[in-house]
């Protein structure tokens, strides 16, 4: 029997909606393939496409429930406001993802089992396009444990996702730097080659501003640049072969 799964799409909205959503069509029907089993989705959009989100998904008869907050606002200030996220706790696992972020390859099942074999709170696959080298320089059956990964697409618990939610602080609203501190959080992480995703649009944030969140973030927890940080945890610390 299928898990009781839930997508978690972290943002969607404007500009390049229609790419987005084709995205998001194939990312589901993907884990539709994988599961064989209804799901259900909870969406964070930021902006009026709210209805034509939603009449896409009406085409999707494998959905069980559509959840959408609906809300102006950057990730952190849509994650803090959304009044659904108490029924994160009804799942037994939940796909974190960008909404530009495409599956290329991912057994949902295997996934799981990689997840709770290795006992892993957050784990993401390889990740192409993404901004740093070692999130997709590995093997296939490689299994990379690591200090810091990309938040582009994360298979948690209900556990794992507050915990996620609860490092986010709503002055960091673009999260950068969130990714640097898994290691000073304590939160074992990993990433999983044997499974695939794709960054697939540039990126529009402001790098200026978002630059400047980040480092007021990451000295809020003691740190005065990214490479003191990696110095004391380095983004990968062990790695595997998987059977």
């Amino acid at each position: 029997m299928a898990p009781f799964f839930l997508y978690y799409l972290a943002a969607i909205g404007n500009p390049n909606i229609d790419v987005k959503l084709d995205i998001l069509k194939h990312n589901l029907t993907s884990i539709y393939d994988s599961i064989q089993s209804q799901f259900d989705i909870m969406i964070n959009c930021y902006d009026d496409t709210g209805p034509k989100i939603k009449e896409m998904l009406s085409s999707l008869s494998f959905l069980n429930n559509v959840i959408i907050h609906e809300k102006k606002g950057r990730l952190v200030e849509l994650w803090y406001t959304n009044p659904h996220h108490e029924l994160v706790q009804n799942y037994h696992y939940i796909l974190y993802m960008l909404d530009d972020v495409k599956i290329n390859n991912m057994d949902i099942y295997e996934f799981i089992n990689i997840k709770n074999t290795y006992a892993i709170e957050f784990l993401s696959p390889k990740v192409i396009g993404g901004t740093w080298e070692y999130m997709r320089n590995q093997e296939d059956n490689v299994l990379a444990f690591a200090n810091n990964i990309e938040l582009f697409c994360l298979l948690l618990t209900p556990r794992d996702f507050y915990k996620f939610i609860s490092i986010n602080d709503v002055e960091n609203n673009y999260t950068w730097g969130v990714d640097l501190l898994l290691g000073h959080f304590k939160i074992k992480s990993a990433i999983c080659f044997s499974f695939c995703v794709s960054h697939m649009l540039y990126s529009t944030t402001d790098g200026g501003i978002a630059g400047g969140q980040m480092h007021d973030y990451i000295r809020k927890h003691g740190y005065q640049s990214v490479s003191q940080i990696n110095e004391k945890y380095p983004p990968i610390y062990k790695t595997i072969f998987l059977s």
